[in-house]
C-alpha cells in the first residue's frame, strides 16, 4: 500500500512539468505565429508603400491585396489596398479591368471566411467606384 501512493506521488509531479511543459509549448507557438504574421504584414506594407512612390499601382495592389490577406480587419491595410487599386484604374483602365475579378475574388473570399465590417465596406466602396 505504502509503494502504491509513493508511486502516485512520483508521477504527479511528473505529470504537471509535463502539463507545464505543452502549456509552455503552446504559448511559444503562438507568440512565433503571431509575430510572422505582423512581420508578413510589415514587409507587404512596406513594398506596397514602395511601389505607390514609384507610382506602380498594379504592383502596390497586389502588395497591400497580400496584405489584407494576412489582416482582413486592418482598416488602414484596407485603404491602401482600396486606394492603390482605385489609381491603377486611373492609371491604367484596361489592365486594372483584366485584374478586377482577382481582386474582388480576394475580398469575395475574406467575406466568406465571415462576416467582417472593413471588409463589406472595401467591397461596397470598390463597387461603387467601379460603376461611376
Amino acid at each position: 500500500m505504502e509503494t502504491e501512493t509513493k508511486k502516485k506521488q512520483s508521477v504527479l509531479p511528473v505529470i504537471i512539468a509535463a502539463s507545464a511543459m505543452v502549456l509552455l509549448v503552446s504559448i511559444v507557438a503562438v507568440v512565433l505565429l503571431f509575430s510572422g504574421d505582423k512581420r508578413k504584414l510589415q514587409k507587404q506594407l512596406d513594398e506596397g508603400r514602395r511601389y505607390l512612390s514609384e507610382l506602380d499601382y498594379e504592383k502596390a495592389t497586389v502588395a497591400f491585396r497580400d496584405a489584407v490577406r494576412i489582416d482582413p480587419d486592418n482598416e488602414e491595410v484596407l485603404d491602401l489596398f482600396h486606394d492603390s487599386y482605385l489609381r491603377w484604374m486611373e492609371s491604367d483602365p484596361e489592365r486594372a479591368e483584366e485584374i478586377r475579378g482577382k481582386e474582388f475574388h480576394t475580398l469575395y473570399a475574406l467575406l466568406a471566411e465571415g462576416p467582417s465590417e472593413p471588409v463589406e465596406r472595401l467591397w461596397r466602396e470598390l463597387a461603387d467606384n467601379l460603376e461611376q
